[in-house]
C-alpha cells in the first residue's frame, strides 16, 4: 500500500461514512453516547466506543477507516441493534457497511489490523491528514478573501434556547444570544449587520436595550424584544451601535472615526412565538442558523432545546448558499433540505448542566453566557438538552444551521 492509495482509500472511506450518517438517523439520541450505546445494544465499552466516534467524531474517509471496529464487531452491533429497533432499513444498511469495509480492507491489506498500522504509517508521513488539508486551505481562502473585501470575524458564537411558552401551549419560545469576537472592519468596508431570521425569513426589530451586568431580570414572557448584553461585548459597544438598518430586520454596528476597526459585541431576541408547536401543528421542523456575512475564522452554534421537545426528535445539520432563503432551508418534515446542497458538520450533544463547554470549546465566557440565558427566560439549564455544532473558517456567504425533525 502506497502513497498513492490514500485517495481511493478516502473516497471509499466517504462512501461508508455516508452509510454510518444514515444509520444514525435510527439511533435513539439517549444512546448515542459511548455508554448510551453500550448500554442500549448491550456490547462492550471498547466496540461501543469505536462505532460511536466513528459514528460521531470521524472528519474524514481515512479517519473512518481508522476509528471503525472491525467486520466482526460491526455485525455483532448490527445485530443488537437490530433486535432492539426491529427496522429491515438497519439491517439493509449493516449489511452494506459490512461489505463495504470488508472489501476496503481485503482490497489494501490482510486484515484490518494490518490496513490500520498501513493507514496510520502513511498518514504520519504526509504530515497532514486529509482533515488538517481540508482545514488549510479554508484558512488560505479565509485570509485572501477578507483581504480582499476588509472584512473579518474571528468568531461567530450564537446560542439558541428553545422551549414550550409558559402562556399558551400552542407556540414554542425562543431565545437567540448572537455574538462576534474581534470583528474586524476595514476603513471604507460597510458596516455589520447582525439579523435574526426566522422559518418565514427576515423579522422586524425595535431598538434593542442595553443591558448591564449579569443579574438579569426575566424578559416579559409574551412580548417579543432585542436587546445587547454589554458584559459580553466591547466595553464602549453603545459606540458602535448604529441603530436598525432600513429594512427594520437588522441591528447595525459600524466603528466610528476615532475608534478601533475591531470590535466584539453580543446581542439578543426573544420571540415568544416563534413556532407552532409540534404537538399541535403541521410545523414538524425547527431551524437555527448563523449566517456568514464575513470570512470567518470560526463558528459555534450551539442549541439547548427543553427536554419534552428533544425527547421526540432528530438533530441535523447543514451548509447551503446564502442565496438559499430561511424559509426555503427547512418548512415542512417532507420538505426538509438539512443536508441537500453541502454536507453538513457533526452534530454534538451535551449535559447543559455538567458539561463544561468553556473546556471542550475552549471558549471563555460561554457557560457563563448560557446561565445568563436561564436568567432571561426565568429557566434552568437542567430543563434542556444540549447541541452544538463548532466549525473552523466556515465557507465565507454561507448558512449554517442546526435544525431539528419532530
Amino acid at each position: 500500500m502506497g502513497r498513492d492509495d490514500l485517495a481511493e482509500v478516502e473516497a471509499r472511506g466517504e462512501n461508508i461514512r455516508a452509510l454510518l450518517k444514515q444509520i444514525l438517523v435510527f439511533i435513539p439520541r439517549t444512546a448515542q453516547s459511548i455508554s448510551g450505546f453500550g448500554d442500549f445494544c448491550g456490547l462492550n465499552f471498547s466496540t461501543s466506543r469505536r462505532f460511536v466516534k466513528a459514528l460521531t467524531e470521524s472528519k474524514s474517509g481515512v479517519d473512518t477507516a481508522l476509528t471503525l471496529p472491525g467486520p466482526d464487531g460491526l455485525e455483532k452491533i448490527g445485530l443488537a441493534l437490530n433486535s432492539k429497533l426491529q427496522n429491515p432499513e438497519i439491517e439493509r444498511l449493516f449489511v452494506l457497511l459490512v461489505e463495504q469495509f470488508q472489501d476496503l480492507i481485503l482490497t489494501y491489506a490482510r486484515s484490518h489490523a494490518e490496513l490500520k498500522r498501513n493507514l496510520s504509517t502513511l498518514v504520519a508521513q504526509d504530515g497532514q491528514s486529509d482533515g488538517d488539508k481540508a482545514n488549510e486551505i479554508r484558512k488560505q481562502l479565509f485570509q485572501e478573501n477578507a483581504s480582499l473585501i476588509g472584512e473579518s470575524v474571528e468568531h461567530y458564537l450564537s446560542i439558541h434556547c428553545v422551549s414550550e411558552n409558559e402562556l399558551s401551549n400552542n407556540y414554542v419560545s425562543n431565545l437567540v444570544i448572537a455574538g462576534c469576537r474581534n470583528v474586524g472592519l476595514a476603513h471604507g468596508a460597510r458596516p455589520y449587520l447582525q439579523s435574526f431570521g426566522e422559518h418565514t425569513g427576515p423579522v422586524k426589530l425595535s431598538e434593542p436595550q442595553f443591558l448591564r451586568g449579569v443579574n438579569y431580570s426575566p424578559l416579559a414572557p409574551d412580548q417579543s424584544s432585542e436587546f445587547v448584553l454589554k458584559h459580553f461585548s466591547q466595553s464602549n459597544i453603545e459606540a458602535y451601535y448604529s441603530g436598525i438598518d432600513k429594512s427594520g430586520s437588522a441591528i447595525v454596528f459600524s466603528p466610528p472615526s476615532n475608534q478601533s476597526n475591531y470590535f466584539s459585541f453580543t446581542c439578543g431576541r426573544y420571540e415568544p412565538k416563534y413556532l407552532s408547536h409540534p404537538d399541535n401543528s403541521n410545523s414538524l421542523v425547527t431551524s437555527h442558523s448563523i449566517v456568514c456575512r464575513s470570512p470567518g475564522k470560526r463558528l459555534t452554534l450551539i442549541v439547548l432545546l427543553a427536554n419534552n421537545l428533544a425527547k421526540k426528535c432528530l438533530a441535523k445539520s447543514g451548509c447551503y448558499p446564502s442565496s438559499v432563503k430561511s424559509d426555503e432551508i427547512i418548512k415542512t418534515n417532507s420538505e426538509a433540505r438539512f443536508e441537500q446542497l453541502m454536507t453538513g458538520p457533526d452534530v454534538r450533544l451535551f449535559n447543559p448542566v455538567s458539561h463544561d463547554l468553556d473546556k471542550t470549546l475552549r471558549i471563555n465566557g460561554v457557560n457563563e453566557i448560557l446561565r445568563s440565558a436561564m436568567k432571561l427566560q426565568a429557566s434552568a439549564l437542567e430543563d434542556y438538552a444540549g447541541y452544538y455544532i463548532d466549525v473552523d473558517y466556515p465557507a465565507w456567504l454561507s448558512t449554517y444551521n442546526l435544525g431539528f425533525e419532530f
